[in-house]
Order: C-alpha cells, then structure tokens, then sequence
C-alpha cells in the first residue's frame, strides 16, 4: 500500500480523536452534518460522535426548534 494512503488515515484518526476530546456534541454534531448524515442510520452516527441515540435524537430535536 503506497505510504500516501496510510498517512491519511492516521491523519484522519487523529482529527477525529481531537474532535472527540474538544469539542461539545453540538459542534460535533454540526461537523457531522456538512457530510454524511442523510445516508448513515441514526444509530451509527450517535456512535460515531461518541454519544448515546437518545442524546442525538435531543440535539437534532434543540437545532430543529431553531
């Protein structure tokens, strides 16, 4: 595997990590959706910002009121 492929996904990771650790769910959440929010089950995307289904369904429910 050329060594351009493996140095993205470390640089990936590592901008997820630091996502994970400084920011609010809120502002994950707003990251999350400029991508693939629409075609990715609920379930997969409150895993993926690090949080429970039930707090995703409260942060969709506070942006939408807005």
């Amino acid at each position: 595997m050329p060594q351009h492929f493996s140095d993205h996904g470390y640089d990936a990771s590592q901008r997820r990590i630091y996502m994970q650790i400084s920011q609010t769910i809120e502002e994950r959440y707003l990251n999350f959706l400029s991508g693939y929010f629409n075609r990715v089950p609920l379930h997969m995307i409150a895993s993926y910002l690090g949080i429970s289904r039930k707090s995703l369904t409260r942060v969709q429910q506070q942006f939408a009121r807005k």
